[in-house]
C-alpha cells in the first residue's frame, strides 16, 4: 500500500519542479532623446520635464547650452529667432526682456537714458535723479538675450566698453540684487523680489528647433510644450 502511494507522489513532485512558477518578461529598452535648451530658459526647465514625464514610451535627457556650441541633440529650445532658421521650428511661448535694477533704486530713466547708460554715454545716476557711478552688467556676446537687447533696444549700438560681463542670468540676478548702483537686462521669467524690473517693450518667441520635423515621442513632447 505504501509503495503504490509513493510513486504518484514522486511523479507530482517531479512535474511541479519542472514547471516554471514565475514568467520572466523581456526587458524593453526605451529610446532616449536629447533636448538642449538655452541657459536663458532655465526657469522653464520644470515645465519641459513635466511634458517629458507624460510620455511613457521614451526617456528624455536635458542639456543646457547655447546653440552656437553645435551639440548633437534631437531638439533645441531657443530664445528668439536664430540667425539661421533650421528646417523645423515651432513656437511654444513668448518671453519678454526687462531692464533690472536694485529695489532701492528709485530713479525713472527714459528709453533714451537707458540707451545712454548701456552704451556708456551716461555714467552716473545723478543725471537721472539718483547718486553714484552706474555699474553696467551685460551677458556674453553669444548669449541670445544679449543679442536681442542690443539689436532691438540699442538699435545695434555697442555696449559700454567698461561693462562687466556675467556668465549667465543667475549671476546677473545675484549681482544686481546686491548692488544698488548696478543695472542689467534679463528675460522676465528670471525676475524675483530681489530686483526691480522695468518692461522695455521687447517680447520674443520661444522656439523649438530641429533639423527635421519631429516624429513619435518627440512630436508628442513638442505638442505638450505648445499647450497653453
Amino acid at each position: 500500500m505504501k509503495k503504490n502511494l509513493f510513486l504518484p507522489l514522486l511523479l507530482i513532485f517531479i512535474f511541479a519542479a519542472c514547471t516554471p512558477t514565475d514568467a520572466i518578461s523581456p526587458t524593453v529598452e526605451l529610446p532616449i532623446y536629447k533636448i538642449g535648451y538655452s541657459p536663458n530658459l532655465e526657469p522653464y526647465r520644470e515645465g519641459f520635464r513635466s511634458c517629458a514625464n507624460q510620455i511613457t514610451t521614451g526617456l528624455f535627457s536635458f542639456q543646457r547650452f547655447h546653440i552656437l556650441n553645435d551639440e548633437n541633440v534631437d531638439l533645441y529650445i531657443h530664445l528668439g529667432e536664430p540667425e539661421e532658421m533650421p528646417n523645423f521650428t515651432a513656437q511654444i511661448g513668448l518671453e519678454k526682456l526687462v531692464v533690472i535694477t536694485h529695489p532701492n533704486n528709485e530713479t525713472s530713466p527714459t528709453k533714451t537714458d537707458l540707451q545712454n547708460i548701456f552704451t556708456g554715454r551716461l555714467n552716473n545716476w545723478v543725471k537721472v535723479g539718483g547718486e553714484g557711478e552706474i555699474a553696467v552688467w551685460v551677458l556674453p556676446a553669444e548669449n541670445e538675450a544679449s543679442q536681442i537687447f542690443q539689436e532691438y533696444y540699442l538699435d545695434s549700438m555697442l555696449f559700454k566698453g567698461s561693462s562687466q560681463v556675467a556668465p549667465g542670468p543667475a549671476q546677473i540676478l545675484e549681482v544686481v540684487g546686491s548692488d544698488p548702483l548696478s543695472i542689467a537686462y534679463l528675460p522676465q521669467s528670471w525676475s524675483t523680489s530681489t530686483i526691480s524690473a522695468l518692461d522695455i517693450g521687447i517680447e520674443v518667441p520661444i522656439l523649438v528647433l530641429a533639423d527635421s520635423e519631429p516624429e513619435g515621442e518627440l512630436r508628442e513632447f513638442v505638442a505638450c510644450l505648445q499647450k497653453p
